[in-house]
């Protein structure tokens, strides 16, 4: 094995590697999760026909920021801005008084670090 005379090889490959890792880092940024941006999570259970624009819509036009919804099956995950438990309930009064079958099953709330 001849390590130590192609160490020069080694080095390039090792940068290209590297350097493409460090330019998106800078470009994209870290997408941070909301243990350090903090926020609410609210999981509901809706019929398996809804989509996530639908829920997305229903939420988007309140002042609890700019939500991101996730469907899971027929889960729903609605992350947004962080809501105290009043808020917490008029979110699931508004879901359920838009779609049928409405099912809280949890709802988090995180403070920014």
């Amino acid at each position: 094995m001849q390590i130590i005379q192609r160490r020069k090889i080694y080095y390039i490959i090792s940068l290209l590697l590297i350097i493409p890792g460090i330019i998106s880092l800078f470009m994209q940024g870290l997408n941070l999760g909301i243990d350090y941006k903090g926020g609410s999570i609210l999981h509901v259970r809706i019929s398996a026909e809804t989509s996530v624009k639908e829920v997305r819509e229903a939420v988007s036009g309140l002042e609890f920021g700019n939500p991101e919804v996730q469907k899971s099956n027929d889960e729903f995950y609605i992350r947004t801005i962080e809501l105290n438990q009043e808020q917490t309930k008029d979110l699931i009064q508004i879901l359920t008084n838009k779609f049928e079958r409405v099912e809280f099953l949890s709802a988090e709330s995180v403070g920014a670090v």
